[in-house]
């Protein structure tokens, strides 16, 4: 895999409630940027992110898994967790590395219990926020009633910048509302309606386009200009998007990849907060400064070892270095034996990891969940994710 540098890199972690279809979209995404040949699928058991024997048995997803795709010159690090309420905490770890939350709803049930939960845990992280309403190709799929769920739910800043093309068993595409070039003709008037709605919600954030709405001049407005609004309100978390597709017939999945790339935030403008453990003083870590990480999920392979994933926060990781660790209740030094991202249970390796970016390393000697590594000469220690008992 090659290099990404911190601007082009783009972290989400995708939750939601069980048998919603995140694994499916997971695995539509990495088919469509062509990191596999066929869309594997949970219930046939060939699903790339699915992939420990007990997650193929009962269909669903236990344990956060990382999906790398590589999307026009960018690199998207998907973290795909459980929907079942029994492992909240592998969603906590996935959130806290992540520098947006994408929430899948399913378009035949509309908002359910950890849909919610989700969203409240997004929220506490101040993550921005985002929608995909998956499914539109099931029996009693509904986009609009799905839509007016969210919004009673979570607000009337949850803003579609798509729409669906039919449902059920005639959905066939889906009409992005930015630029949405050819428009079937019975879909016109609400295409216009929506589109309105999307820009008045945005310019509430943007003065110059709020100028532009007021003195109705939304003709004028360029697709440039529209973008650029939406993605600092989603920066913000003042907009949460709302897309619309089907993983499994594999329809919007490419424009939303796009939007993942245009409209998420980059890692490279966070300040992180920690203390230094030498002083007990506390000091802040911008991306730009010396190596700084933090693991958030720790696994066992029979066949590598314990695999440590860590949310590079500042610096640069290098594979083959020594790094001092901070623990709960350890300290000392660690010899990286590699890095590497991940798709699955596909290892890709990496010479280096830029601020930002998620990564794997094996075989560290102490290190444990929630531990701070960082550079020898500019010592730090994070706090650590906080768990449910």
């Amino acid at each position: 895999m090659k290099d990404y540098a911190s601007e082009f890199i783009r972290n989400v972690a995708v939750a939601g409630h069980g048998k919603t279809g995140k694994t499916s979209l997971l695995d539509a995404c990495l088919f469509n940027s062509g990191a596999v040949k066929r869309i594997g699928k949970v219930d046939d058991g060939t699903s790339v992110l699915d992939y420990e024997a007990e997650e193929t048995k009962r269909k669903m997803t236990i344990g956060d898994s990382l999906a790398v795709t590589e999307w026009k010159d960018y690199k998207i690090n998907f973290i795909d967790t459980p929907g079942y309420p029994d492992f909240v905490a592998e969603v906590m770890g996935a959130m806290y590395a992540a520098d947006a939350a994408l929430i899948i709803v399913a378009a035949n049930a509309g908002v359910e219990v950890e849909t919610e939960k989700a969203w409240t845990l997004a929220e506490s992280l101040n993550l921005p926020r985002a929608f995909f309403i998956n499914k539109m190709d099931r029996e009693h799929a509904n986009f609009r009633k799905t839509l007016d769920d969210i919004r009673a739910k979570f607000g009337n800043s949850c803003v579609p910048v798509q729409i669906p093309i039919g449902q059920e068993t005639s959905f066939k595409g889906v009409v992005d509302l930015i630029n949405s070039g050819d428009v079937p003709a019975d879909l016109s008037d609400e295409v216009e309606a929506e589109r309105l709605e999307m820009l008045d919600i945005i310019a509430e954030f943007n003065d110059e386009l709020m100028e532009k709405y007021l003195e109705g001049d939304v003709e004028d407005l360029d697709e440039a200009e529209i973008s650029d609004a939406l993605a600092v309100g989603i920066r913000e978390a003042k907009v949460f998007p709302v897309f619309v597709g089907s993983a499994l017939k594999n329809i919007g999945v490419k424009k939303f990849l796009n939007s993942i790339v245009e409209f998420f935030p980059a890692p490279d403008s966070k300040t992180y907060s920690g203390i230094n453990p030498k002083t007990d003083e506390l000091v802040e870590r911008k991306v730009s400064e010396p190596f700084s990480g933090q693991i958030f999920k720790t696994l066992v392979d029979p066949f590598v070892g314990r695999m440590s994933f860590v949310r590079v926060i500042s610096g640069d990781m290098k594979g083959d270095a020594t790094y001092q660790l901070f623990g709960a209740n350890s300290e000392g030094q660690e010899r990286l034996s590699g890095l590497f991202s991940m798709q699955g249970k596909k290892q890709l390796p990496v010479d280096v990891a830029h601020a930002g970016d998620i990564v794997v390393t094996s075989k560290l000697a102490n290190a444990k969940t929630g531990d701070t590594l960082c550079d020898k000469a500019a010592p730090i220690k994070y706090e650590r994710i906080k768990y449910p008992e």
